[in-house]
Order: structure tokens, then C-alpha cells, then sequence
């Protein structure tokens, strides 16, 4: 798309957030997805750069000068925050727990212990 091309066709005259949604979402999916690698993630960037700039300027858009380029950046910046997170999430290490018994650890204990307590009477009543 040129720099100077309308985000919405000239006809609609100045488009709301649904002109603005119906016209750039997918070309805004495909610059997400090819930034996250990933279709679901790529179309939780878009949706949620639409989010947000409902919050910010409502449905008219009002104060927004140049919608286009602010999704356009909204969309990097947003991908950016998605890769940094996948980043420090994949660094993460979770520290090991401890040992864990085995299931049956305690029956082969109570075992070894029966077994020694038996070996225990053995060489109490052989010493008597």
C-alpha cells in the first residue's frame, strides 16, 4: 500500500472503527503474522490493537490524525511485547522439586524394614 493511499476506500468519507476494522484487518493479521510466526497469536495482536484503539479514540476515532499508521506501529509494537514474552517465558527454567518418592517407595520400605527388625530378633535370640 503507498504511504499516501487512503485506509478506507475515499467514498466512505471519515471512516469509523468498523470501516477501519473491515478494510485493515487483514492486511494488519498478515504483518503481525509474519512478525510472531503464528496465526492465532497474530490475530490477538490485531484484535487487540483494535481494542485499544477503541479505548483510546472511541468509535469516530477522534484525535486520531492518521489511523493507518498508528495500527501499523500499534502492530509492531504489539508483536514486539509478544516475542519479548515468548522470550523470557522459553529462558525460563522452573527450579526442580526435590525427591519424589516413589509409589511404591513406602510398601518396599516397610519391607526393609520388616526385614530388619526379623534380623534384629534373630541375633537377640541366638545371643541369649
Amino acid at each position: 500500500m503507498a504511504p499516501d493511499a487512503p485506509a478506507v476506500p475515499a467514498d466512505l468519507g471519515e471512516p469509523g472503527i468498523d470501516e477501519l476494522y473491515a478494510h485493515r484487518r487483514l492486511p494488519l493479521v498478515r504483518l503481525a503474522l509474519l512478525l510472531v510466526d503464528g496465526l492465532p497469536t497474530a490475530e490477538d495482536v490485531v484484535q487487540d490493537v483494535f481494542a485499544a484503539l477503541y479505548r483510546r479514540h472511541g468509535e469516530r476515532l477522534t484525535g486520531l490524525d492518521n489511523p493507518d499508521a498508528y495500527l501499523r506501529t500499534s502492530v509492531v509494537n504489539t508483536s514486539r511485547s509478544v516475542l519479548r514474552r515468548r522470550r523470557t517465558v522459553r529462558a525460563h527454567v522452573p527450579e526442580r522439586d526435590g525427591h519424589a518418592p516413589s509409589a511404591e517407595e513406602p510398601v518396599l520400605l516397610r519391607e526393609e524394614h520388616g526385614e530388619v527388625i526379623a534380623a534384629l530378633r534373630r541375633e537377640l535370640e541366638a545371643s541369649r
